[in-house]
C-alpha cells in the first residue's frame, strides 16, 4: 500500500488510531493496521468504533493488530503526556494550539484552564516560566488522574492545581472574583456556557482563549462567523456595560466534518 492509501489515521504515542473509510471492508482495514505497525515506535493499531460521547468525553476502540493496550505516552514539543485512550479524550491535532498559546504567556500569570483533559494546555503554560500558576478543572476523574501524573512527569506539579468536577460550577465556588490573568475555554461544546461563569473571574485586564464549532455554507468566512457567534453570546450574557473585548487572533484548528470547523479565538478583555 502507498502511504496515502493508509490514511486516515492518527499516531498517539505508540498507538495508531485508524478511522474506517466509507465502505471499507474489515480485511482492508486490518491490512492497513498491519502496514501502519511499520511506523517508527508504533506497537498497537486500533480503530475508533464510536464517537466522542458522554460527560467524560470518551470514545471506544477495537483492537486490530499489535499489542493489546490503550495506554501510551505521547511526546510532543519536548513534553510527555501519559494516558489511556479508553479513559480520556486526546488528539494530537490540538498540540500546536497548546504550544501556540504557551508562547503568549508572560511571567507571574495565574491561569484558569477549564476542561483540562490530561493537562495539555496546563502543562505547556506552566513550562513557560516557573512563576506561572495554573488552576485546571475536568469532570472526568481519569483525566484529572493523568493530568496530575503528567504535571509531575514534566516537572511542573508545584505550579499546577487540578480539580475534579463540573467546570461550569466549580470556578465560582472555588475562586474569588478577578483572580486570573488568563482563561482557557478549549471545549467548543461547553465554551459558551463556561464563558458566562468564568469571565467574572478574570482580572481588570486579561486574556480569553475561546474555542467554538462553526458550520457554514461554502465560501463563507469562518473567522468572521466565529466572531459573530462570540458577539451574540456576549450580548446575551448581559455582562456589565463597561466590559469590552478585542479580537487579537483567530484560526481554524481542525475540521469536524463537511463545512464544520473547530475555531480558536484570542481576546483581550478589559473591565473599566
Amino acid at each position: 500500500m502507498s502511504f496515502r492509501s493508509l490514511r486516515p489515521f492518527e499516531v498517539i504515542g505508540s498507538i495508531v488510531v485508524l478511522q474506517r473509510k466509507e465502505n471499507e471492508t474489515t480485511d482492508h482495514l486490518v491490512n492497513r493496521a498491519h502496514e501502519l505497525l511499520n511506523l517508527k515506535n508504533v506497537r498497537t493499531a486500533v480503530v475508533q468504533s464510536s464517537k466522542v460521547d458522554g460527560v467524560e468525553r470518551t470514545r471506544s476502540f477495537e483492537m486490530l493488530a499489535g499489542e493489546e493496550t490503550l495506554s501510551t505516552t505521547h511526546k510532543v514539543y519536548g513534553l510527555s503526556f501519559s494516558l489511556n485512550l479508553g479513559e480520556v479524550f486526546y488528539s494530537t491535532k490540538l498540540s500546536f494550539e497548546h504550544f501556540r498559546i504557551s508562547k503568549t504567556i508572560t511571567s507571574n500569570e495565574r491561569i484558569l484552564n477549564l476542561f483540562c483533559g490530561v493537562g495539555g494546555f496546563t502543562i505547556f503554560a506552566a513550562k513557560t516560566d516557573p512563576s506561572i500558576k495554573v488552576d485546571s478543572i475536568d469532570i472526568n476523574p481519569h483525566a484529572v488522574k493523568w493530568a496530575r501524573i503528567n504535571a509531575e512527569r514534566n516537572g511542573v506539579a508545584d505550579q499546577c492545581s487540578f480539580y475534579e468536577g463540573d467546570a461550569l460550577t466549580i470556578p465560582t465556588k472555588k475562586f474569588a472574583m478577578a483572580t486570573f490573568d488568563r482563561i482557557i475555554l478549549p471545549l467548543p461544546l461547553l465554551a459558551d456556557q463556561a464563558l458566562l461563569t468564568s469571565l467574572p473571574l478574570l482580572k481588570k485586564e486579561g486574556w480569553l482563549h475561546y474555542q467554538c464549532s462553526i458550520r457554514l455554507p461554502p465560501k463563507e468566512d469562518y473567522s468572521e462567523a466565529a466572531l459573530k457567534h462570540f458577539e451574540n453570546i456576549w450580548q446575551k450574557a448581559n455582562f456589565p456595560s463597561d466590559w469590552a473585548y478585542e479580537l487579537f487572533f483567530s484560526k481554524i484548528i481542525r475540521s469536524f466534518g463537511p463545512r464544520i470547523n473547530h475555531m480558536a479565538l484570542d481576546f483581550k478583555i478589559e473591565k473599566s
